[in-house]
């Protein structure tokens, strides 16, 4: 139906000013609900979109925001520049526009080009909130419920953003790749998230809606034309505008709409009576949602929305969105926090909830809000962003532990938290922390993947004695990294003393920094350098005495008819040393002197004992 101050103009105004306001928004609102019987009717049934991958989900932007925020800018058609002479009744539209070429449906006459007025024309094109004003032209359709404004693209879009002001129930958007009907929204999502109409109790009587960066936005600012306010944000309802306040009843928003994976948009169509638009940017590049943004839904399938989990993180992700059903992988953070590494998502904030790896699959059989969580990296405070450098959001290639005994000389045992972490654990790794001796397991983890921080605390009741914290992480390869400190406690359960941490059980066991331990666990499966020179050394000198030996029995002693002494003859003959005595009696009582071979013999047991040795002690450290 007309509007009050878009249809008529001149000495009538004073006329449809002494109308009652009820009786005109109320006629608004009929009209509106029956072209949503109408359109429900001529459907019948929920439309199949199309199965390509990806999805389009629906945000809104902050109150008072009349354009896009992007990154490439895109395409924006301001409806400013188009030529003719449009009024508050207005014209027909031009269908040469910015954005592609405009048809209309079922007449020409049911596009409507106006000036300003209080149902439509926006004060900027910003993305920043704007009040007052004189206003901008603005289209808009005729009362016919049938009426369908569609703007065919010249290249596939992945962004489609305008400013929905005065929305009327019935009024629809379609978006379409080729032919094929690929989501819609309309009206009541709008309404489902903001209300019907403005709070009774302004403006958050009926509460607030949250960006993916965390502002609250009281609800009551969306509703009436940002020309009736004169402040941001808002201390009171929106005013008159030329005289009519019918505005204040209905939602103005920036309305966002991005299109991810496979998903793009050719055409869209804005149908239904009294649907007033302006400022409709389009963009042919991926793009992200900023922080500022409030998600509304996935319009295809179910989709998951991601949250950056604390206050003090930033940056920012599109919903993911997948047919009903079909699984999928989570897409890769978007998110960083200073002074600490991504650790994979959680249906809760506080990590209560569910767990989800990073690039864990997911099966989309419900729509799902996910948030980031968090672990303080290397040097980072213990878990205290202020201070630390920004972490990379890469986590390194390989697993690296690091333990923290918190306790100190003079303290009570009880209670006294042992800190471990990881970074790159694969899941399925299992990390404990047990009490030697007598063993005692005081913590068992499944990990989930990526990376973990966890405080331990020392049971209360120990007797006076040396015990060893041990923590290990059991890979799925078989493989066992491990950290360990010794911590002695004396009469009264008080600690004595700590070991420096001990980075590794390996055989140097040299100790770290009692505190910010870097990662740079030892893998306990793993030879240092001395062990395996010792080792292979050894063996090489035990093959060649063993050599020497048989090749030596192997010469007959009748090779000594030239009269040479045979080699046999030379390992088999007495060491002698200058000015010791070697007569019969003195080598009794001191003991027989030694021949060459059998000094090897000796050397090659004397190996043998200290790699089996060395052997023995590796593997108490495994």
């Amino acid at each position: 139906m007309p509007r009050s101050n878009e249809a008529s103009t001149g000495p009538t105004t004073s006329r449809l000013k002494s109308r009652s306001g009820g009786l005109r928004r109320s006629a608004r609102r009929i009209a509106g609900i029956s072209a949503t019987l109408i359109a429900a009717l001529a459907v019948g049934v929920a439309p199949a979109y199309a199965s390509t991958s990806g999805g389009i989900a629906l945000y809104l932007s902050g109150p008072l925001v009349h354009g896009a925020e992007l990154s490439p800018a895109g395409t924006t058609e301001t409806f400013d520049s188009l030529g003719g002479s449009p009024d508050g009744g207005g014209i027909d539209c031009p269908t040469a526009l910015a954005i592609g070429a405009l048809s209309v449906a079922p007449v020409s006459t049911d596009c409507k080009y106006r000036s300003a007025g209080q149902y439509g024309g926006a004060t900027a094109t910003t993305p920043t909130p704007a009040f007052g004003g004189s206003g901008s032209n603005y289209f808009g359709t005729s009362p016919s419920a049938s009426a369908a404004l569609t703007f065919a693209f010249p290249t596939p879009v992945k962004y489609v953003g305008f400013w929905w002001s005065g929305g009327n129930r019935g009024n629809v958007v379609t978006f379409y790749n080729g032919a094929t009907e690929i989501a819609s929204f309309d009206t009541l999502d709008l309404e489902t998230l903001l209300g019907a109409g403005p709070p009774s109790s302004w403006p958050s009587g009926n509460g607030s809606v949250t960006s993916t960066g965390g502002a609250a936005y009281p609800k009551g600012h969306y509703f009436g034309n940002p020309r009736g306010y004169s402040e941001y944000p808002p201390t009171a309802v929106a005013v008159s505008i030329d005289g009519y306040s019918e505005h204040t009843g209905y939602i103005n928003v920036y309305l966002n709409l991005f299109l991810t994976g496979d998903q793009q948009a050719t055409s869209v169509k804005f149908s239904g009576n009294g649907f007033e638009f302006d400022n409709v940017t389009t963009s042919t590049s991926a793009q992200t949602p900023a922080s500022s943004l409030v998600f509304v839904r996935g319009l295809i399938g179910s989709t998951v929305q991601f949250l950056p989990g604390a206050s003090d993180a930033t940056g920012s992700m599109v919903a993911q969105s997948s047919p009903t059903g079909t699984a999928a992988n989570l897409s890769a953070n978007g998110f960083s926090r200073a002074g600490h590494v991504f650790n994979g998502w959680n249906t809760a904030q506080a990590g209560t909830g569910t767990p989800y790896a990073a690039g864990a699959s997911y099966d989309f059989v419900a729509d799902r809000t996910l948030y980031a969580q968090w672990v303080a990296a290397p040097g980072g405070g213990g878990g205290s962003s202020s201070g630390g450098a920004a972490a990379s959001a890469e986590l390194p290639a390989d697993p690296r532990l690091a333990l923290d005994f918190r306790g100190r000389a003079g303290q009570p045992s009880e209670g006294a938290v042992v800190d471990v972490s990881g970074l790159s654990v694969p899941a399925g790794s299992v990390a404990t922390v047990s009490l030697f001796a007598p063993e005692v397991k005081l913590f068992e983890e499944v990990s989930t993947g990526g990376a973990f921080d966890r405080a331990v605390a020392l049971p209360a009741g120990l007797a006076p004695g040396s015990y060893t914290v041990v923590y290990q992480v059991l890979l799925p390869s078989g493989e066992v990294l491990a950290l360990n400190v010794v911590v002695e406690i004396g009469d009264g359960g008080v600690i004595t003393s700590v070991s420096e941490n001990v980075v590794g059980l390996g055989p140097a066991g040299v100790p770290g920094a009692k505190t910010e331990l870097s990662y740079t666990g030892v893998r306990s499966s793993s030879l240092p350098w001395w062990a395996i020179i010792t080792i292979f050394g050894g063996l090489m000198l035990i093959l060649y005495s063993r050599r020497a030996v048989k090749m030596a029995e192997a010469f007959d002693a009748r090779l000594d008819e030239n009269g040479h002494r045979t080699p046999w003859e030379i390992l088999s003959t007495r060491i002698r040393v200058p000015g010791i005595d070697y007569s019969p009696g003195a080598m009794d009582a001191a003991g027989s002197s030694q021949s060459l071979g059998e000094a090897i013999r000796g050397l090659d047991v004397a190996l043998s004992l200290i790699i089996a040795s060395q052997i023995a002690r590796l593997r108490t450290h495994a």
